[in-house]
């Protein structure tokens, strides 16, 4: 293995000022590959990891083979990042108070304990927004042995590389009002505006804890460019990472990291405490991760390689498929998702990857806004009725599909249903029938507050929970229960599948006319163009096939898949009424 042939030396990777110090950061980090695997431009986008086989392929293993390895202690994680803060805490042990600034441990518990991030993605932003106000800090004072001689100095590489990637900018331009009914755009929207007052939380923070240096400007050593840059980039670049699973050793790691977060007075939130489960089976746990080099690896649909894991040294390993082995250089590829969820890509990653082949799908959610412009007081009936107002699309390269499986849409539509708004004179008896309260039995219900919790879960829930669909009527009469509402109004459901399908053609109709396009600040305003794009052709090749032959536009069985209905669709907002 010769390090220096890993990147050639006319490449220029973002964020690295020279090749020599990223492949002295692999020589550093024991991080090792497979002789022809080089870094390189991808045609993908950025840059990417290639392979030019120097055998012949007969002297390739039978099986997967691993081409790149990088040691666990070389990964970014919740158990690894308290090294290098140790690492600050025990220095700074030896170091007097106001003979250096800022104490670099001190900085980063400042961060941990101000931002109080509650996942383990967002306490790795932390730590690497410290890192980048650290490396600032040694740029203000180039000569202070203290900054330059730090143990963080060993990241910069690797923090310049996250600096480097290519992200969204923060929105500039106003979102005009025709757009502020598409959940995907107003959810980006809404993630950089509290981004953005976290931030000025932050350098509030920061200002006061550290109110003795005047002279340091925290709005300068980390501007908000600088952190939603970093918030994205490594969000961008996370990856789950399998590692063995052994109890006794997961135990005492869970131990070590609470014991250590404590002594910073910073605590993990309820979804980080639980590294074991929900993440884990028998063998493995799994750990979100930074992983230098490996994250260079593009995503392919049709992906040809694959990470590991090494089961004696936790080493994580990049391996390829035996049979994707060709026998001229070509880009390894990896697979960001399983699944080419089309508005997870464009969120996460900045980018909606193109279809490959007649074979694969991608996933689109539409949601419906303004219901009652189609179906009178729509929005609220499906709250009553426990229904979503979204249709996931499925596409192919060559085709497009409603997926009916596991949607209530249908509902919506039988005829004679309506919106009962006297349900609030119904409501008590209901409740207590409903939840199987004993006649007689004291309740102590404050009929107020039971009217307050049912208006706010009709105004701000999804699905109304603790009572039976008292807000719809069919015909005269209320709806005894949801599971028998086809038995009970007669409803044939093939026939509210079409009428369903005509209703999402002309929603999409109408959306054609709606979609315009943002006048260009920054490639926020790209983004947001390319997803109206998107959108159009696939609500035209929609329309297309509805022309031709409406139920043609219904998912068939064969081609569905469980975990679309489970694991790509929006889940929805409610209150669990079960105490």
């Amino acid at each position: 293995m010769t390090y220096d042939t890993i990147i050639p030396s006319d490449l220029k990777i973002p964020g690295v000022q020279n090749n020599t110090d990223l492949i002295q950061f692999i020589r550093d980090n024991n991080i090792e590959f497979q002789p022809g695997l080089t870094i390189e431009q991808s045609k993908l986008g950025g840059i990417g990891l290639f392979l030019t086989p120097t055998k012949t392929t007969t002297d390739y293993p039978d099986s997967d083979f691993e081409i790149l390895r990088i040691p666990r202690d070389a990964s970014f994680s919740l158990e690894t990042l308290i090294k290098p803060l140790e690492e600050t805490k025990t220095r700074d042990k030896l170091v007097y108070e106001g003979t250096v600034p800022i104490k670099e441990s001190e900085l980063i518990v400042n961060f941990l304990n101000t931002m109080e991030p509650n996942t383990e993605t967002h306490i790795i932003i932390t730590y690497f927004l410290a890192f980048k106000t650290l490396y600032n800090l040694h740029l203000k004072f180039p000569k202070m042995s203290y900054y330059k001689d730090s143990p963080l100095r060993k990241l910069d590489t690797y923090l310049n590389i996250i600096c480097g990637t290519f992200t969204i900018k923060f929105p500039q331009t106003e979102i005009p009002h025709i757009h502020q009914d598409d959940d995907f755009i107003m959810s980006y929207v809404d993630t950089c505006e509290n981004l953005k007052i976290e931030y000025e939380s932050l350098v509030q923070q920061l200002k006061i804890l550290h109110r003795d240096q005047t002279d340091i400007d925290f709005g300068e050593l980390l501007p908000f460019e600088s952190c939603f840059q970093i918030y994205q980039a490594v969000r961008s670049r996370i990856l789950e990472i399998p590692r063995e699973y052994v109890p006794d050793e997961v135990e005492g790691m869970i131990n070590d990291i609470t014991t250590n977060l404590a002594e910073v007075s910073f605590s993990l939130g309820s979804e980080d405490k639980k590294l074991v489960s929900p993440r884990s089976n028998e063998d493995y746990v799994i750990d979100i991760s930074l992983v230098p080099i490996l994250d260079f690896a593009n995503h392919f649909h049709n992906n040809n390689a694959y990470f590991d894991i090494d089961r004696d040294t936790n080493d994580i390993l990049l391996k390829l498929k035996r049979d994707r082995l060709k026998t001229e250089k070509f880009e390894v590829t990896i697979s960001y998702n399983p699944e080419d969820n089309i508005k997870d890509f464009l969120f996460t990653y900045g980018f909606h990857p193109q279809l490959q082949d007649c074979a694969q799908y991608q996933l689109f959610e539409l949601k419906f806004s303004h219901l009652k412009r189609y179906v009178p007081n729509g929005d609220l009936l499906c709250k009553w009725l426990k229904i979503l107002p979204q249709i996931q699309f499925v596409i192919s390269d060559s085709d497009i599909y409603l997926n009916f499986f596991s949607n209530n849409l249908p509902l919506l539509f039988i005829d004679g249903i309506s919106y009962n708004k006297d349900w609030l004179d119904l409501l008590l008896s209901h409740f207590i029938k409903f939840n199987d309260i004993p006649e007689g039995y004291d309740t102590k219900i404050n009929g107020e507050e039971l009217t307050n919790l049912f208006l706010y879960q009709e105004k701000e829930s999804d699905f109304i929970n603790g009572v039976d669909p008292i807000g719809v009527m069919f015909k005269d009469s209320t709806l005894p229960n949801l599971s028998s509402i086809l038995e009970v109004t007669e409803a044939d459901f093939d026939d509210l599948i079409d009428k369903t399908i005509e209703f999402v053609v002309n929603y999409c109709r109408d959306k054609l006319k709606d979609i315009k396009t943002l006048r260009i600040k920054n490639n926020f305003d790209e983004l947001i163009n390319n997803y109206q794009h998107f959108q159009m052709d696939i609500f035209k090749k929609l329309i297309d096939k509805f022309e031709k032959d409406p139920r043609s536009l219904i998912l068939p069985e064969e081609i569905a898949k469980i975990e679309w209905e489970t694991e790509y669709r929006s889940t929805p907002r409610e209150l669990t009424l079960d105490e």
